[in-house]
């Protein structure tokens, strides 16, 4: 893996704060802690810290160890101007919203889902098959919806 060698190459990291990320990586190499330093250095580099810190916070909601709510108004304007979303209106179901991301292949694979108790919006199981999203649904504009790992994203 040549993430140390990255991170001393392309950062300003000192050697000391590289060691400590690497330990850390290496005892958790699942977590990616190291590729997660390095995008967020090159980030901070090129647009900033502000911009790199509201990056890592909206990562972190993508790749579902985050959540929405986590998420500033200026994260949810940087989410929304640079994330592929699917728009839908208020008082759309949840069966429509997973088969519009691509998260069920059928309004009947995604009603299966829902009454297996398999599908989220906004960290909360939805229950219901005749669930709709609701104005309640979308902070700062935006609900996340998850099947299992596979997070799919709707603006209003």
């Amino acid at each position: 893996e040549g993430v140390e060698e990255y991170l001393k190459i392309f950062t300003f990291l000192s050697l000391p704060d590289i060691a400590r990320v690497m330990n850390i990586h290496k005892g958790k190499p699942q977590e990616r802690g190291a590729q997660k330093a390095l995008a967020f250095e090159i980030t901070k580099m090129i647009h900033g810290e502000k911009s790199a810190v509201s990056a890592s916070r909206v990562s972190a909601v993508l790749f579902g160890e985050g959540k929405l709510t986590d998420l500033s108004k200026a994260d949810g304007v940087y989410m929304r101007a640079e994330v592929p979303m699917t728009k839908v209106v208020q008082g759309t179901s949840v069966v429509d919203a997973l088969v519009a991301l691509a998260l069920a292949s059928s309004k009947g694979e995604a009603r299966r889902l829902i009454e297996q108790k398999g599908v989220s919006v906004n960290e909360v199981v939805v229950t219901a098959v005749q669930a709709t999203l609701s104005t309640k649904d979308f902070l700062n504009g935006i609900a996340q919806i998850r099947r299992g790992k596979k997070v799919g994203l709707v603006r209003s």
